[in-house]
């Protein structure tokens, strides 16, 4: 596409509010800030606005076609899962390639919101659980232990659909899942049933664990992206502390002992506490 196609006024504000909501919603897939901005310029240069100025943050981002034109914001919306990343992607690819119009590109982004759930919810429920029990039986295999697993993921998941109805359960649900399966756990293992409670313990957290936030953080800070990649790390720092607060709360209520390993390992991430010889991992 020539610049010749981006010389009508309408033409500017629907491809600049294509693009918009094109980005918002690869940032909601959660694609590095670099990634989304190159991608965004490979599609408006193909538009016909090879000078387009994009600012993309990790929530949000600022568009203009031209130097000293109009600017339009775009709001990132919540975390958009697999099978709606891919037709993100798509749609991009279609939209460089001539293969669709802004408009029905404009159209199906709109529609990924509303679309129903690919899998029903019962299955999903019961995935969040078949996924604790696997990841049991590789740090801490025992009949015991999976079945606490498997009744700690049904608590947690229950807290995750409560706190999608209660804001302030939203913000607390780190701290409030880590305390519940602590409890729940560091009971089973002072009446002797399990071993290795702190093993027993993660499975059921793993899904809130925000891995995939702090690798993506540190690939936007590796490509010089200081703003994007600094406050992903710092948020998932800050949900890691969350987590670790729980637990700590957890032992406390329990009165596990300090010579405890999961006390001790707990201890080590919040304060910072070495680890001597008889604190060490179960």
């Amino acid at each position: 596409m020539t610049t010749d196609r981006a010389a009508s006024p309408d033409h500017e504000v629907r491809c600049r509010a294509l693009v918009v909501q094109l980005g918002a919603a690869m940032i909601a897939t959660g694609q590095p800030v670099n990634e989304v901005q190159a991608d965004l310029m490979q599609v408006t240069e193909h538009l016909g606005y090879p000078q387009a100025q994009a600012g993309v943050g990790p929530t949000g981002l600022t568009l203009s076609l031209t130097q000293g034109g109009a600017a339009t914001f775009g709001l990132a919306a919540t975390g958009l899962q697999l099978d709606q990343s891919f037709d993100v992607r798509r749609i991009r690819h279609q939209v460089v390639y001539d293969e669709i119009t802004c408009e029905e590109a404009s159209e199906q982004l709109s529609a990924l919101s509303d679309r129903p759930d690919r899998y029903p919810l019962w299955m999903t429920r019961l995935a969040w659980i078949i996924l604790a029990i696997g990841i049991t039986m590789i740090l801490q295999p025992g009949v015991v232990n999976l079945a606490v697993a498997a009744v700690a993921a049904v608590l947690v998941r229950i807290m995750v659909e409560l706190a999608s109805k209660a804001s302030v359960l939203g913000v607390l649900l780190p701290t409030a899942a880590a305390f519940a399966v602590g409890v729940l756990v560091f009971t089973a293992a002072n009446y002797g049933l399990i071993d290795g409670a702190l093993r027993t313990v993660l499975p059921p957290l793993a899904v809130l664990l925000p891995g995939a936030l702090l690798v993506t953080g540190m690939s936007e800070l590796a490509a010089g992206h200081m703003q994007a990649g600094s406050a992903r790390l710092t948020y998932g720092a800050v949900q890691l502390a969350l987590f670790a607060i729980g637990l700590l709360a957890a032992t406390t209520l329990m009165q596990i002992p300090p010579q405890n390993s999961s006390t001790c390992v707990l201890m080590s991430w919040v304060g910072g506490l070495p680890q001597s010889g008889w604190c060490s991992l179960a």
